[in-house]
């Protein structure tokens, strides 16, 4: 299970909701959740970013890296969504091209993966929050 920024984003603000869904899908699939090394750099640079301290969650959870498998899956896939007139951020592309390389579910918050052809992914949908 590969966590996307938008995910760890939510854990640090303790968005339970998000905390109780992850919980599920860990107890369903016994799948360690993981980064990518796009993930991970782009999360912390939005704590240096920030002048945050380093976020812990980062020490604890295992780093994918983008490998010459993943980069030529990375290509293909650039290639197939310009030819569609459709893109995504380079970071999130990077992570789904591990994602589909290691065979890996992942976990996010943003629709635009929709796009990437063989991607398996878990898409959070937020409650909305009631208007009193």
């Amino acid at each position: 299970m590969l966590l996307d920024t938008s995910i760890l984003i939510e854990i640090e603000k303790r968005n339970n909701f998000i905390i109780e869904q992850l919980k599920d899908i860990y107890d369903k699939r016994q799948d360690a959740p993981a980064v990518t090394s796009a993930v991970y750099a782009e999360f912390l640079f939005g704590f240096l970013k920030q002048k945050k301290s380093f976020p812990q969650i980062l020490e604890v959870l295992e780093c994918i890296e983008f490998d010459k498998s993943a980069a030529r899956k990375f290509a293909e896939l650039k290639m197939d969504l310009e030819k569609k007139g459709k893109e995504i951020p380079l970071f999130d592309l990077i992570t789904a091209s591990c994602a589909i390389v290691k065979n890996a579910m992942l976990v996010t918050l943003d629709a635009h993966f929709k796009a990437v052809p063989g991607l398996n992914a878990h898409y959070f949908n937020m409650p909305e929050k009631r208007k009193f």
